[in-house]
């Protein structure tokens, strides 16, 4: 395979015998060649112990370091060789491995700077990878969620110091924090808002295909699922309100309210009417008053339903239609009963369990 002058491309040879990137067949000369005599032991483990010092570190350059490098290198069994000599001795083995090994260094250097560049590359990619998912992560939204049962009501104080009073049988969606320049929740029931002002975000409260967008005020929203009614009454400030039928914004349409009216919506019908309210009647309810003025025992039986825990139920079902007026103000569910059963004449039975009333039945 090899002869004593030893060329460049079988030193190349040794060299990926070496590096371990030589071929099966490659590797198999190499180790036969190894064997054949000792000249070409001594040769290949010249190469290999520059090969050892000088590939722990793979950082080659400067002159310098091949100038030391090959005068380790000896042509014959002790001669040294300085740098400059390189160029003229034709040829060497000394030489031959300065060209072989600076081509292979070159590739080396090649293959070293690519990966340096690439891993540059992909450490930049990931850094702002990380940064861009900091930054989502800043900015993604984390919802809360306040739910009230039945005879239950609850205050939730917002990121922004706004305060909502959540009415019995309602739910609301709120975010941890605003991050956007609306500021967004959603209701399902009835809540009484008092917003803290914000001249650069809207307040916005979603109820359905309903929103309704403030600075800062104090309003009312009663949009109970059941009740096919929305309800949007002001205080104080000025609200828009947005109707926008099936998420279809070509047919939205903008109702400006102001203080003291209040917008009714009719989920069945479309049909919609501003009125002037009574304060008692529309937010009574936070304070443990309920005002029925000219209203159905229907509509009576579900508010207290709601705002007991108790149900109210009749048997006759043609008297739910029966309107009647009358007003409670933190009165026990007793007296409750009895002011319906001397309005009606209705008699009732309680229905218990665990000791605690669950249902109030009128027949």
């Amino acid at each position: 395979m090899f002869s004593n002058m030893i060329k460049k491309y079988e030193v190349d040879k040794l060299i990926r015998y070496l590096a371990n990137e030589s071929t099966f067949e490659e590797r198999k000369e190499v180790e036969l060649w190894l064997e054949q005599n000792d000249s070409n032991k001594k040769h290949f483990e010249e190469i290999r112990s520059i090969w050892d010092t000088r590939t722990e570190n793979i950082i080659w350059d400067s002159e310098s370091a091949w100038m030391e490098l090959l005068n380790k290198v000896s042509v014959s069994s002790d001669e040294k060789v300085e740098y400059t000599e390189l160029i003229y001795k034709q040829p060497s083995f000394t030489e031959t491995m300065h060209e072989v090994l600076t081509g292979f260094i070159s590739r080396k250097h090649f293959i070293r700077y690519a990966s340096v560049f690439i891993v540059l590359i992909i450490s930049y990619l990931f850094i702002n990878y990380l940064n861009l998912f900091q930054g989502f992560s800043s900015n993604k939204i984390t919802w809360n969620e306040k739910v009230t049962i039945s005879g239950q009501k609850e205050i939730v104080t917002l990121a922004d110091n706004s305060k909502v009073t959540l009415n019995s049988g309602s739910r609301l969606r709120y975010p941890e924090r605003f991050t956007d320049s609306n500021r967004d929740v959603y209701l399902e029931g009835e809540a009484y808002f008092e917003v803290a002002h914000d001249s650069e975000n809207n307040f916005i409260v979603h109820t359905g295909s309903i929103s309704t967008s403030v600075l800062g005020t104090k309003f009312n929203i009663s949009a109970f699922s059941d009740d096919k009614k929305i309800t949007v009454s002001l205080f104080e400030g000025k609200i828009q309100i947005t109707d926008q039928e099936y998420n279809d914004y070509s047919k939205s349409r903008n109702i400006v309210l102001s203080p003291h009216q209040q917008w009714s919506y009719n989920l069945n019908t479309k049909n919609s009417e501003i009125t002037k309210f009574d304060n008692d009647k529309v937010i009574g309810w936070k304070d443990n008053k309920l005002v029925f003025e000219n209203e159905s025992l229907k509509l009576v039986f579900k508010k207290l339903s709601r705002a007991y825990g108790v149900k109210f139920t009749c048997s006759n079902k043609s008297i739910l239609s029966q309107k009647i007026t009358t007003k409670f103000e933190n009165q026990s569910i007793w007296l409750v009963a009895e002011v319906i059963k001397k309005t009606t004449g209705l008699e009732y039975n309680m229905k218990k369990r665990n000791n605690n009333i669950k249902e109030l039945f009128f027949f």
